[in-house]
This record gives structure tokens, sequence and C-alpha cells, in this order.
């Protein structure tokens, strides 16, 4: 099993990522083509639906919606890093984190898959997200 500790910049945001993915194993996704927020704010995503992604701390986290509302895109108040979205379904909560707030995970650009979500209706989304999205527990 691998950890990875995660933080905004101030350290306000904790949450650890506990994978069998190693480090320079993850094939980060974003949709910068069709996406002007993860463009802008540097969403390259990462996620392991075998995985589990704690959150320690959220003291101050800001949550944003946009487009369908299906997920809380959030990030520190304090400081302003993105850190993870999160996304309720059937009474479970999952996650993507972006890879840039782990300093242990190793981001290779030619492992990056570009994605295009636009087309997908709010269903299909919430389905492809529980299927591929990381398990979140508060602790």
């Amino acid at each position: 099993m691998n950890i990875f500790d995660g933080s905004c910049a101030c350290g306000k945001i904790k949450f650890r990522l506990k994978t069998e993915v190693a480090a320079d194993e993850f094939s980060a996704r974003c949709d910068r083509e069709s996406c002007e927020f993860c463009r802008k704010n540097d969403g390259v995503w990462i996620s392991d639906p075998a995985g589990v992604l704690e959150i320690l701390g959220v003291e101050g986290l800001k949550k944003y919606r946009f487009g369908h509302k299906t997920a809380d895109f959030c990030s520190c108040g304090e400081c302003g890093t993105l850190c993870f979205a999160l996304f309720e379904w059937e009474g479970r909560t999952f996650s993507v984190a972006r890879i840039g707030v782990f300093d242990e995970i190793l981001f290779d650009p030619a492992r990056m898959i570009s994605t295009d979500f636009s087309v997908e209706n709010a269903e299909n989304r919430l389905a492809r997200r529980a299927k591929n999205w990381t398990p979140v527990e508060f602790l």
C-alpha cells in the first residue's frame, strides 16, 4: 500500500491518498480543451477507484459548482489552492485529486490522458465518476 500526503499551500486542508498505484504510475487526466475551469486552475486530476482518499482537515474549505452542478471543486479559502473535487452517489462520496497537491507523486506529461466530457449528460457523468473516482473517508 502506498500512502501519499497532500495539502493546500498553507496546510489548512490536508488529505491522504491510499493506493496500490506507485508514485510514477499515475495517468493524470485533464479536460483542458473543453473546460475553462480546469484550464485556468491547472486541473490535472488523478484517482484510484480501488484506493481511498482520507480527508483529514478542511478548515476554510471553499466549494465551487459549475456546469451540471454534480460535483464540488474544493479549494482553500486561505491560500486558494485547488485540491480535489467531491461528488456523492448512492450515499457515498468519491473524489479526484489535483496531482499538483502531492509532493511524492510524479507528474509525467507523457502519461497525461486528455479527455472531453463536454458532451456528457449529468446521468452519464455521475455513472462515470462512481466507476472511476476514488472513494472518500472523512477522518
